[in-house]
């Protein structure tokens, strides 16, 4: 049995989605466009409290039990399918959807009611906003006056389940950093009163979200372990025509952010990027500035036709097929496709498939560390199957690398030279590879050999003073 992890975990609270009104007597275990309108036609319960284990929430789990995902697009949505005890390891399944151990053991009775509150809130209730970006909305949402019903209701509901919270996931309806509901939820975060609270997960539009509001917002800030910064040009002229006369401060905030996550202080850091015909042939330039500033992805994705947004679905939405500028927006996807930051829900091959690889990647991680601790302790012998069990999850360049060294070790030499080459398809310029071929040709005695293959790796990391002892003593 696979399943997805949103449902037993997590609870959006409300959005744009105009299927549903409001937030009373909507259940929502994932993004409200990625459920089919057969969902929305179920019954649901007035008060936000029951809705978690009310009666919607409860056929979504039937049915998911029994591999029916038919209230789900499945097209849209992307999001891995994991084994029930997958599902348990905290390193595998998404951060945003950490099961309790009793939620557990519910999915495995196969019982649609969860014994424990969601530990995963996303809130979006909370539309004020300071931009009035064309593709959102048609006006400033001030902070003025009291919040909506909504919004009140939604901060609420957190204190109610806030011993069962693991995860916080602020602002996709308006800017967390500028709501006063939300920067109020922000401060007053902490582990006396959320026991179980390890991160939370912030979705900014960038303006504000600076050095002096971090500090100023503690302690809740410190929870802060995703940043997901919506963008949609990084060029000052196309900022401008798609989000305002902010760019400058946001560019400066970008860069804040960057120093944060090179430094650890931050976990995963993203760029989020609805596409329009605006700022299509803005993409290269995303690109760059994610790479300059130690983004982990950049997301793109469609524009939605709503209401409340300024521009017109047939002029903007330039990714759908007959759109006079349909070819060149796919173009420059397919230009770029092969960057390893830029993550798609458009129809590019292989662009897609990197949501479940990243899912791959840290199963194959997972398996690595067990071999690498093996193969420390010079426990050969059992690391070796597990590199390999590594490797056929998901081939990494580090792996090939470490199994190549522990073949050498063993007197393998031909295939540590195999796979010292799979690292290096891996990583063309693995100075690392090069020395360890090296070192195997000089053990073949083929000095010629030895010399031209350190040479590379010396070319590569000039100062290593292993690769320099090498050549020396050759």
């Amino acid at each position: 049995m696979k399943l997805c992890p949103y449902p037993f975990s997590r609870m959006q609270t409300s959005n744009y989605d105009s299927r549903f009104e409001g937030i009373s007597g909507t259940f929502i275990p994932c993004v409200p466009s990625w459920f089919t309108d057969d969902y929305y036609r179920l019954k649901r319960e007035d008060k936000l409290e029951d809705i978690w284990n009310g009666l919607a929430a409860q056929e979504l789990r039937r049915r998911m039990y029994e591999g029916d995902y038919s209230f789900c697009d499945r097209k849209s949505c992307q999001i891995p399918l994991f084994e029930v005890d997958e599902l348990a390891d905290k390193e595998l399944v998404f951060n945003e959807t950490p099961i309790p151990p009793e939620n557990i053991q519910a999915i495995k009775d196969k019982n649609p009611i969860m014994p424990s509150d969601p530990s995963s809130l996303y809130l979006t209730s909370d539309f004020t906003c300071n931009l009035n970006c064309p593709i959102c909305r048609s006006e400033v949402i001030p902070n003025k006056g009291k919040p909506t019903q909504a919004a009140q209701e939604e901060y609420d509901y957190v204190f109610k389940v806030r011993k069962s919270l693991e995860v916080i996931k602020l602002a996709n309806g308006g800017e967390v950093f500028y709501s006063k509901l939300q920067r109020k939820l922000l401060k007053s975060l902490n582990n006396e009163d959320f026991p179980l609270l390890r991160r939370v997960h912030i979705v900014s539009n960038g303006t504000m979200f600076n050095k002096h509001n971090y500090d100023l917002l503690h302690p809740g800030t410190k929870f802060i372990r995703d940043v997901n910064i919506s963008l949609d040009a990084a060029t000052e002229e196309i900022y401008e025509v798609v989000r305002g006369k902010n760019f400058k401060d946001v560019i400066k905030n970008i860069q804040w952010l960057g120093e944060m996550r090179r430094d650890n202080k931050i976990d995963y850091y993203s760029f989020h990027i609805i596409i329009v015909k605006n700022n299509y042939r803005d993409i290269p330039n995303i690109l760059k500035l994610a790479h300059d500033n130690n983004i982990d992805r950049v997301l793109l994705q469609p524009f939605i036709d709503n209401p409340y947004s300024q521009y017109d679905f047939a002029d903007q939405g330039v990714h759908v097929p007959g759109h006079p500028e349909y070819e060149d927006f796919m173009n420059i996807l397919k230009e770029y496709a092969d960057d390893p930051l830029l993550y798609s829900y458009f129809d590019i091959p292989g662009m897609n498939s990197k949501i479940e690889s990243d899912v791959l990647r840290q199963k194959s991680f997972k398996v690595y560390k067990q071999a690498h601790e093996l193969f420390l302790k010079k426990d050969f012998k059992r690391a070796l199957p597990l590199f390999n069990e590594s490797l056929d999850i998901f081939p990494e360049y580090f792996v090939y690398f470490e199994k190549a060294e522990l073949l050498r070790e063993q007197g393998k030499l031909e295939e540590s030279l195999e796979n010292y080459d799979l690292a290096l398809v891996e990583k063309p310029e693995y100075f690392e590879a090069f020395f360890g071929k090296a070192i195997v040709f000089q053990k073949q005695k083929k000095k010629e050999m030895a010399i031209e293959f350190a040479g590379k790796a010396r070319s590569l990391s000039p100062e290593n003073e292993h690769i320099n002892r090498f050549i020396k003593n050759l």
